[in-house]
């Protein structure tokens, strides 16, 4: 009995002494769970894809794809170096455009310089030009910054090789002229046109535009008689007369307005000659 109560004594003497010590070490920290390891493979860097636009010649696809290529390596210096090549050599004026339109998109994607890429989309011309414009002047509109706005529009008439390329940048400059509200920017603006573009290029861009308008309305009127575009039926009530030509003609000119407007990115021009194609009572189609 006696010796029970000794070995009781003993244990009861190491628990203390084992409390004691936790107690004077501080409470236990939790153990800290292990860093997340994603298990999954890293992606591969998006290849860059250049725009080819119209069919490029034997040597200007090679070094496209040259450029590709590099772009692919992360060798972006070595892949601008080529594209200026071809911006240079190519006698092929598309080329030479498409190839600005993407060096742009190499500054402003891949090597974060806005201002070279804006200098670069200066310098597209022909069918790619109001895409150009847009990725500079959309930003600009949004912030109201119009004379940055109109200073690379005016950047691009240096650029513009054609009476139509021309006759849209000032009809741009114009536009965000009037759209800015600033009495003084727009008298500036507006007087400052006859310099922009001769009477000789506004003459053949204007006569370029009627034949694109005609030429629309002899596709359609060639389409309803093959009966392959279907007038919807109109509500009832007494015939209606025909419209009168000039306000056909003025119809016509707001539709290829609205579609360069929206081109170009100007989106509340457009919609404020939506309205006035809706006050000549011809359905918004646009």
């Amino acid at each position: 009995m006696k010796e029970r109560s000794v070995r009781l004594l003993a244990v009861q003497c190491l628990a203390l002494a084992g409390y004691l010590e936790a107690a004077s070490a501080g409470p236990v920290k939790p153990e800290e769970p292990a860093p997340f390891v994603d298990p999954r493979p890293a992606a591969a860097p998006r290849p860059l894809i250049l725009s080819r636009g119209e069919a490029l010649n034997v040597i200007d696809e090679a070094l496209y794809a040259l450029a590709e290529q590099y772009a692919l390596n992360d060798r972006l210096a070595d892949a601008v170096a080529v594209l200026e090549r071809v911006a240079k050599e190519s006698p092929d004026e598309g080329a030479r455009s498409i190839t600005h339109y993407n060096l742009a998109r190499i500054y402003e994607e891949k090597m974060n310089d806005p201002a070279k890429a804006r200098a670069e989309y200066a310098l597209v011309t022909g069918p790619w030009a109001a895409s150009a414009r847009g990725h500079v002047l959309m930003p600009l509109r949004r912030e109201r910054r119009w004379a940055e706005a109109i200073a690379f529009l005016r950047e691009s008439l240096v650029a513009a090789t054609s009476p139509e390329d021309r006759a849209e940048a000032v009809r741009f400059i114009t536009t965000l002229a009037r759209e800015s509200q600033d009495a003084a920017l727009m008298e500036s603006v507006l007087k400052s046109v006859p310099d922009l573009i001769t009477y000789a290029d506004a003459q053949a861009a204007a006569a370029a535009r009627r034949k694109k308008i005609e030429e629309a309305r002899r596709r359609e009127a060639e389409l309803r008689a093959a009966g392959m575009v279907r007038t919807p039926p109109g509500p009832p009530g007494p015939p209606t007369t025909a419209p009168r030509p000039e306000a056909t003609d003025r119809r016509a000119r707001l539709e290829a307005d609205i579609r360069e407007l929206e081109r170009g990115g100007f989106p509340e021009e457009a919609e404020r000659l939506r309205e006035e194609l809706r006050k000549l009572g011809k359905p918004d189609q646009f």
